[in-house]
Parts: C-alpha cells; sequence; structure tokens
C-alpha cells in the first residue's frame, strides 16, 4: 500500500508531466543535467550566463538556479554516478567517442515526467556534454 507521501509524490509528478511547458521541462532537465554531472557545490552567475547562453534556456540566467539546487530532488536523489558514471563519462569525454550513445543513457536515466516532446532531449543532452567536454560550461572551481 502506498504511503500518503508516495501518493501525494506520484499526483505532483502527473501534475508536472501533464502542465509544465516543454519549454520549462528543458529548462530543468538540462540545468539539473549539469548539476548533477558536474557536481558543482556552488554555482557562480559567470557559469549561470555561460550555461543559459549555449544552452538558450531562459530569458533569466537566475532561473537555472533552483533546477541546480534541487537536481537531486529532481533525478530522484540519484548522485552523478547513478545518472551515468563520473569516472566512465569524464573518459568518454575525454576521447573522442561520439556522445549519441552517452546521450541516449542519460536519456534513459531522465525522469519520466521531464520528457518534453518539442524538440529532441537527446540532441540537448548532446549538446550539454559538447559543452561540457570543451570547458565551456565547466564546472567553478
Amino acid at each position: 500500500m502506498k504511503t500518503l507521501l508516495g501518493k501525494l509524490k506520484g499526483a505532483l509528478l502527473r501534475l508536472v508531466d501533464r502542465y509544465m511547458p516543454d519549454r520549462t521541462k528543458r529548462l530543468v532537465t538540462l540545468a539539473s543535467l549539469w548539476a548533477r554531472i558536474t557536481d558543482a557545490e556552488k554555482v557562480d552567475d559567470h557559469t549561470l550566463r555561460k550555461l543559459n547562453a549555449v544552452m538558450v534556456l531562459s530569458n533569466s540566467d537566475q532561473a537555472l538556479r533552483a533546477p541546480m539546487e534541487l537536481s537531486q530532488v529532481i533525478w530522484h536523489g540519484k548522485n552523478s554516478d547513478e545518472v551515468i558514471n563520473r569516472a566512465r563519462l569524464k573518459a568518454r569525454l575525454e576521447s573522442n567517442e561520439d556522445l549519441d550513445v552517452v546521450a541516449q543513457e542519460i536519456e534513459q536515466a531522465l525522469p519520466s515526467c521531464l520528457n518534453y516532446s518539442q524538440g529532441n532531449p537527446r540532441k540537448d543532452i548532446r549538446a550539454l556534454l559538447i559543452a561540457i567536454r570543451s570547458g565551456t560550461v565547466a564546472a567553478a572551481q
């Protein structure tokens, strides 16, 4: 039997899936994924600006901050190794491996309520991985 909390969570996820616009799902997906992959504890305004400029997520750079802060909740408590193995990802990013397979693996781990139909989540995830690989949107040190 589901707990009350489980039922509430399920209802909330259904609402998000049904009523959250695709553009917002895209922003939440990519900003929270960046936070999971980079394990950034603090994100400075410069990094927000760069990520937003590269991925074109929002009219406001600050809109990325909340999904980054809530990334662990968004990805169901999964740490970055559970979303995708960080050591393996690092090696794959440093190689010239095509990132389509990596993006597909991450897309499969994407919470279903954030799967957006407009655009292409796998293509967006791949573009994010390329930006991370190039150092364009690397985590602040």
